[in-house]
């Protein structure tokens, strides 16, 4: 069995965004990687409700969070009420958050998990797939120099279009039909890659 200690350490290491919730989707805890996302302090989201803490308009209605007319078609708060159900199905769905980021709207495509902790608590957990999302998309390369256009219309190297949008650091190499081709002098007879 996990002690309670490595429990609390592995949830608040999680890089990804995790909150435990009740039934109407009020805050109960949040790791640091949630209040990350949300650009707010752990003080500032527990004890609100999740759509007060997304900066959801529809948080604004009379009521607040779950009051509003298209709160029925929320997917966090229906991955809560549905983990909630006597099923110990895990329910993920991808949603498309619009969050406030340094007073700017961001558009964060979002994958959300809910598990049933017990009977007043649930584990919500927000994965940032944004980047996933636009790696999967088409990307404009040109025919003739394999420069990639970006969203805002600027051609750029494959290497810099990579590192901007995933963070991954690029190296080179030489496969060995380039080095057969480009340096035949620099190869050894038995040589293989």
């Amino acid at each position: 069995m996990i002690d309670s200690n490595t429990c609390e350490h592995v949830f608040n290491i999680m890089p990804s965004a995790m909150l435990i919730v009740d039934l109407n989707v009020r805050v109960l805890k949040c790791n640091q990687a949630a209040a990350n996302l949300l650009n707010m302090e752990i003080n500032d989201i527990v004890g609100h409700r999740g759509g007060t803490v997304l900066h959801c308009i529809n948080s604004n209605v009379i009521g607040g969070c779950g009051c509003g007319d298209d709160c029925n078609s929320c997917t966090i708060r229906n991955s809560v009420k549905y983990s909630f159900m006597d099923n110990l199905e895990t329910l993920q769905d991808p949603a498309k958050l619009i969050l406030y980021v340094k007073e700017k709207l961001t558009h964060v495509n979002a994958l959300i998990t809910c598990l049933k902790i017990d009977d007043t608590k649930s584990l919500l957990l927000i994965e940032n797939i944004t980047e996933l999302n636009k790696l999967k998309s088409m990307i404009p390369i040109c025919a003739t120099c394999k420069s990639v256009r970006d969203d805002e219309n600027y051609w750029k190297s494959v290497e810099e279009y990579i590192t901007d949008n995933t963070g991954v650091n690029m190296t080179h190499g030489i496969c060995p039909t380039c080095m057969k081709k480009e340096y035949p002098e620099l190869m050894l007879d038995d040589e293989k890659y």
